[in-house]
């Protein structure tokens, strides 16, 4: 996904910046929509959180299939002190 944010990041001439760390957890693609929200449950934690304070930030991800992913995400950055959290997903299954 790093790539893809890179590529993203020239062509929009948009600045990336990673500000999640994400802690290890199971793979979700065997889970039910229910364990995975679970299983994302606080994993995101914001590597310099004054970095992000009141700014609107523009989250990308690869697919999107129950949400519980980028909802555990924006979670984070709101409580980090994030004003805006938008989000772009290349592919979302039904």
């Amino acid at each position: 996904m790093e790539l893809i944010a890179q590529e993203f990041s020239s062509l929009s001439q948009i600045t990336l910046k990673l500000v999640l760390q994400k802690r290890d957890n199971k793979d979700q693609r065997k889970l039910s929509k229910f364990e995975r929200k679970d299983n994302m449950k606080d994993a995101f934690k914001i590597i310099d959180p004054s970095s992000i304070e009141g700014a609107s930030i523009l989250l990308l991800d690869d697919v999107i299939t129950t949400g519980a992913t980028i909802n555990e995400a924006a979670k984070s950055l709101k409580e980090g002190g994030v004003m805006r959290v938008d989000v772009l997903a290349f592919a979302r299954v039904w």
